[in-house]
Order: C-alpha cells, then structure tokens, then sequence
C-alpha cells in the first residue's frame, strides 16, 4: 500500500467512538477540518492510549499545574458523536500524539 498523508493541521475536531454491543464493538477515531472528514477504525486501546496523551500533553503545556487545565463543560445532550455514513479509509496499526510548539 502506498505511503499517504492525510494533513488537517489545524484540525477543527477529533471525535471518538464506538458501534455495537460490549465485546463486540468496532471503535472508530474521526477527524474533521471544515468539509474534509477521515474516519478510521481503531481499537480500544487506541483510544485509551490517546486519551492518556492528550491529557498528558496539555499537564505538560500548563507548566505541569492541574489547576490551569481547564476541562471544558460538557453537556452529554448536545456532546458530538460520530458523522455517518462511516467510511473509514484503514484501520490503525499504530497511534501517536505530537505537539509542535511552532505552528
């Protein structure tokens, strides 16, 4: 398969999410920048793993003080879910989490 590069920087939303029934569920990880949407399919443990990072990654901008990570308000009524139709273009191998202070 040929090397590709899907670039959203910046991107507008990363959501993740699940379909089906426990122990059988297929996890997706989606990225939007204004029409543009890449859907892929991941594991669970991909998504645990970049939920630790990112919350690992801004402890690490806010000088390491908890206190300035501001949590945002979330109201489960109106949180985003996943965009339909769900196309995922592969499915992840390996997931990293970068930060690049210059842009």
């Amino acid at each position: 398969m040929p090397y590709q590069v899907y670039d959203l920087n910046p991107v507008d939303r990363i959501m993740p999410g699940a379909i089906g029934d426990p122990g059988k569920r297929v996890f997706y990880l989606q990225a939007r920048k204004g029409q543009r949407l890449i859907t892929v399919v991941c594991e669970k443990e991909h998504v645990a793993a970049l939920s630790v990072a990112a919350e690992r990654l801004l402890l690490a901008l806010a000088g390491g003080d908890a206190d300035q990570v501001v949590e945002p308000d979330v109201d489960l009524a109106t949180t985003p879910t996943l965009e339909y139709p769900l196309e995922p273009i592969f499915h992840v191998g390996q997931i990293n989490l970068g930060y690049d202070e210059s842009s």
